[in-house]
Parts: C-alpha cells; sequence; structure tokens
C-alpha cells in the first residue's frame, strides 16, 4: 500500500490464458496515456479492487478492475489528490480510495451514481499507521496495534461491514458511566441501586442508526485501544497488536500479533426469495477462524471481492478459504446463520519465502509472488463443478527475477520490475493442462 519508494520502475503485464496460464509479457501501457510529461513511473500500490501507480512529480492514477473487465487509467484526483493532500498510502475498494495523507489523515472518496464524496474520517486523535478500503468500509490500523473502522455509506452492506465494532462514542459514555460511579459517595449507594434496578426493568434502547463516517473501535479485550476505552485488557500483562488488516467488499480479514486470524462482516448466508429478492445474513461479532496449521506468526493476509475470500501465509504455511460453510438457526426473532470456515493449506507453498499474495474476483483467483521471483498460481475455490481439483493448488506460473511487487488488474497480471527489466526479464513456465 506504499506511495512512492523506488525511482525509475517497470510495470510489465502478464496476459491471462485459461486456464490459470499466462501466454505472453509486454510492457504496460495503461497508464501512458495518464502519466505527466517528464515524470516516470515509482511505484505501483495494490489492492483488489484497483491499480495505482505513483509518478515522480507526485501524482498518481488508478485502473479499477473488475472480476472481467478493466477501467481505462484515470488520474487518482478524480477521487484523492496528491497535490492538495500528499499521500503515503492508498487502499482501493470498488469505486471507493481510502488514502492516509502526510499529515496523518484519514480521507476516503466513494463514488456513487457518478457524484464523488471525498471525507476526512474521525480517528479520534490516534495516529494510523495503514489503511484498507473496502467497497462500503474503511479499516484503518492505529500505530498503537489497535483498528478502527468507518461505515463509507449508508446502506445494508455498509452496516453490516462495520456492526461488528463497537461505536466510538458509546464506549466513551460508558467509560464516564463507569468513572461517575466509582467516585459516588456512599450516601448515594441506596438511591443509584434502586435507579439501576429501574433502568434494569426498562425495554432495551432502539438499534444505533449507523451514521456515516461514525468512528468505531475493535474492541478485543487485548488490544491497547480498547484498553484504554474501558474495553479491558488491563493488568499490565502484555499487549496484542493488529498486525494485518485487510478488507474485501463487506468482510474484514485480521490478524493479531499473537498468530490469531479473525473475520468480520462475512456474509453467512444469501437466498433469493420471489417475493423479498436477495435476502442476506451477515455472522454476527469478529470471529476467529482456527487454521488448518500449527503457526506461530502471520506473516501476510489479503481479502478479497463479495465472496468472502482470504488466503494468510503463516510462519508454518499457507491457507485459504472462501464461502464455505454455514449452520442455520431459527429463533423468534427469526433466521440466522453461523459461519463455519474449511481454510485449506496449501502445502506447495511450504518453505517458500514469500513478499506477496494477491487475490482476484476472476475466478477467485490467487498468486503468490516468492523472494527469488518465482509466482505461484491458483484458484481458492472452484467457480464450476466440473473444474478439477489440481487448480485449487499452486503451481509455478511465471519467473520474475527481481520483482517488487505484483498486482491483478481483471485477469492479467502486473509486475512491478526495477528500472531496465523488459519483457524477457520473464519467463513463462508452461501451460496448465485445461483437465
Amino acid at each position: 500500500m506504499s506511495g512512492p519508494q523506488t525511482p525509475g520502475v517497470v510495470l510489465l503485464r502478464l496476459n491471462f490464458l485459461w486456464p490459470l496460464s499466462f501466454d505472453a509479457v509486454e510492457a504496460d501501457a495503461a497508464f501512458a496515456a495518464v502519466k505527466p510529461e517528464g515524470a516516470v513511473l515509482t511505484a505501483i500500490s495494490y489492492s483488489p479492487a484497483a491499480l495505482v501507480a505513483f509518478f515522480s512529480d507526485g501524482s498518481a492514477a488508478y485502473r479499477e478492475g473488475g472480476s472481467y473487465s478493466c477501467s481505462p487509467a484515470q488520474p487518482l484526483s478524480a477521487y484523492l489528490d496528491p497535490a492538495q493532500h500528499p499521500l503515503c498510502a492508498v487502499s482501493a475498494g470498488s469505486l471507493h480510495f481510502v488514502g492516509l495523507s502526510t499529515a496523518g489523515r484519514v480521507l476516503s472518496s466513494k463514488s456513487r451514481y457518478g457524484d464523488k464524496t471525498l471525507r476526512c474520517l474521525d480517528a479520534g486523535g490516534e495516529a494510523v499507521a495503514a489503511v484498507a478500503a473496502g467497497t462500503w468500509h474503511a479499516l484503518a490500523v492505529t500505530e498503537a496495534g489497535g483498528l478502527l473502522a468507518w461505515a463509507v455509506e449508508d446502506s445494508g452492506e455498509a452496516r453490516a461491514a462495520v456492526e461488528a465494532f463497537a461505536p466510538v462514542q458509546q464506549q466513551q459514555q460508558q467509560q464516564q458511566q463507569q468513572q461517575q460511579q466509582r467516585v459516588s459517595a456512599p450516601a448515594e449507594a441506596a438511591e443509584a441501586e434502586a435507579a439501576h434496578g429501574a433502568a434494569a426493568a426498562a425495554p432495551p434502547p432502539a438499534a444505533v442508526v449507523e451514521a456515516v463516517g461514525e468512528l468505531r473501535r475493535w474492541a478485543h479485550p487485548g488490544l491497547p485501544a480498547a484498553a484504554a476505552a474501558g474495553g479491558g485488557g488491563g493488568g499490565g500483562g502484555p499487549r496484542l497488536r493488529v498486525s494485518h488488516a485487510s478488507a474485501g467488499s463487506v468482510h474484514s480479514l485480521l490478524a493479531l500479533s499473537d498468530g490469531s486470524v479473525h473475520v468480520a462482516g462475512i456474509k453467512a448466508s444469501q437466498r433469493f426469495s420471489r417475493n423479498m429478492g436477495i435476502s442476506t445474513i451477515y455472522a454476527r461479532g469478529v470471529q476467529q477462524v482456527r487454521l488448518p496449521v500449527r503457526h506461530g506468526a502471520v506473516l501476510l493476509a489479503e481479502a478479497c471481492g463479495s465472496s468472502d475470500t482470504c488466503c494468510v501465509a503463516t510462519d508454518a504455511g499457507v491457507v485459504c478459504w472462501g464461502e464455505d460453510r454455514s449452520a442455520y438457526r431459527w429463533s423468534e426473532q427469526g433466521w440466522s446463520a453461523e459461519y463455519r470456515p474449511a481454510p485449506r493449506h496449501l502445502p506447495g507453498l511450504d518453505g517458500v519465502q514469500l513478499k506477496q499474495i494477491a487475490l482476484s474476483s476472476a475466478y477467485d483467483m490467487a498468486a503468490a509472488l516468492a523472494a527469488d521471483g518465482r509466482i505461484f498460481l491458483w484458484c481458492v475455490a472452484l467457480s464450476e463443478k466440473g473444474w478439477p481439483a489440481a487448480w485449487l493448488q499452486p503451481e509455478l506460473a511465471a519467473t520474475a527475477p527481481g520483482a517488487i511487487s505484483i498486482a491483478w488488474s481483471c485477469k492479467d497480471l502486473f509486475v512491478c520490475m526495477p528500472a531496465g527489466s523488459t519483457a524477457r526479464s520473464v519467463r513463462l513456465a508452461p501451460p496448465r493442462p485445461e483437465k
């Protein structure tokens, strides 16, 4: 997600060949039309929904990439103007960009029906280290190791994306109430007890209406921000930190410094009925995902798209999963669904030192860039029943010695290479068999 870092890089495009292969390498000309005169490409910033290019004059351009089609390159100033807000990090959801300015501000720009709205999101005075954009929400990891979240639109999807995180205003009110109770005089104890009994007998308050841009925080008891807000985690013991945060369209993939992996905003059930159309049930709260490897640390974590795709690289192997299993329950409140993911271990990547994982919404594809330049390709899930199970396992697709980073745009894979690299710098592996 970093901005300009390396002067004079080369962007190469690997042309997708069905199935799970590449048949050509060429220098990419997608950003040539918007590159400022006299400027050079300095870096790319990858998110599953868009590819952002940074130039040596401080400007930037983006290219949105859906599952099977891409937009032409356009100046990033249509969403976030680097001249007005110099950026040190950018993340993109579909028609939504989040930027972290050099002044420490978190900026969110959302397009709806062609109208783009730029907001400076309130981070509660906390210093932000990294940002991630979903289609309907934004995430930020603070320098203290906490996690902040905002809804960027007033919609059911936006509410589902952030419902698992606690509104900071409510946390502060609860903390103030706790402080007031601690300093109450003993003479007021009876009165306070009576008031508490009356409150307990009163009906619960109405559901809070989600405000666009309202600051929320992951109230995990081990996180520093949660402890400071009265959410637990005190006692002077070691605190946890959020080590990775990635956002899909609605879901969030989170990793902590103890190696645990969590998800939120998961679509546990989606049904179609003739009378109600598409009905979606989202899993409530932040749910921990048990990985099938005995690991100690999470090295990489990437979420993608609307199918709840996730991929995690640990010090003991790589695992991935998508829309998996759900358990349904009926109560007086109606139907509910419990998310039961089934992460898969990828033994073909054991012992491979990885620099990056990149996910694509097209065919639920995943690519992994190794430190030695090898690029592996596989499917997180099989979209068709007739597809062979072998596609679920990574295989070598190309080798790009010295590769800096990779990025999907639609079905093609882009490789950021050192200055002076050419298409001959990348060696393609033989195509995969279709059956």
